[in-house]
């Protein structure tokens, strides 16, 4: 074996190392966007609530929250309930999701 092969050789390592780091990298920005969708939806939710978001022909979960939300002090307490129970069910799929895949990646890691 001659100074050419050695070299070939620890190029061809440095190139396996780099695509190594790829897919750590890639399989990282996945987990970390499915994760930012989460936060997405529940602040979508939180602006419609506040009046910030979407506007009241279109539907969205806070707006029906904030419509509902008079209704609490005369018992109709599913109004409110059910649709947050929606958002957050959203969020939580959202964020197991996410754990999932953390999960997997730290399997084949």
């Amino acid at each position: 074996m001659g100074p050419a092969s050695s070299i070939t050789s620890s190029t061809l390592d440095a190139d396996t190392d780099r695509k190594g780091e790829t897919n750590v990298a890639s399989g990282n920005l996945l987990l970390e966007r499915v994760t930012r969708l989460g936060y997405a939806f529940f602040s979508i939710a939180t602006l419609s609530f506040l009046g910030l978001g979407i506007q009241p022909p279109s539907a969205d979960w806070g707006l029906a929250v904030a419509d509902g939300y008079g209704f609490l002090t005369g018992g109709k307490w599913w109004v409110v309930v059910f649709n947050s129970g929606a958002i957050v069910s959203l969020v939580m799929a959202t964020n197991l999701i996410a754990q999932g895949i953390g999960a997997f990646e730290n399997v084949d890691g």
